[in-house]
C-alpha cells in the first residue's frame, strides 16, 4: 500500500476532477479544497472519502507543504442513496394516489 500513488487508489471516474483540484493547489491558484471522491481498496471494493486539503506557502507564496485530511464517508453515501430511492418511490406513490383520486 505504501508504494501506491493517489492515482492508483482513486476511482477512475473521479481521477480527473481530483487531479484538477490537486493541481490548482500546487500551482497556488487556490489555498485549499474540499471534495468527496471514491477510492478503490486493495480487494477491489469501492469506498467513499471526503478530503480537505490546505497548502502552506513560503515567503515567496510558493506551496511548501500540503496538509490533507481524509475521512471515510461510505455509510453517509449509502444512507443518501437509500434516502433518494425512498424519496423517488414516495413521489411515485403520491402521484399514483393523486391519479387514482381524480377518477372519482
Amino acid at each position: 500500500m505504501l508504494s501506491m500513488t493517489v492515482e492508483d487508489i482513486t476511482h477512475t471516474d473521479d481521477l480527473s476532477s481530483y487531479l484538477t483540484e490537486f493541481n490548482k493547489i500546487l500551482s497556488a491558484e487556490v489555498d485549499g479544497y474540499t471534495m468527496d471522491k471514491r477510492c478503490v481498496r486493495k480487494d477491489g471494493k469501492v469506498i467513499h472519502v471526503g478530503i480537505s486539503a490546505e497548502s502552506i506557502g513560503n515567503k515567496d507564496g510558493k506551496v511548501e507543504y500540503l496538509v490533507a485530511f481524509m475521512k471515510g464517508i461510505t455509510p453517509r453515501m449509502e444512507s443518501e442513496k437509500i434516502f433518494r430511492a425512498s424519496k423517488a418511490s414516495a413521489t411515485c406513490c403520491h402521484a399514483e394516489f393523486l391519479r387514482s383520486r381524480s377518477c372519482y
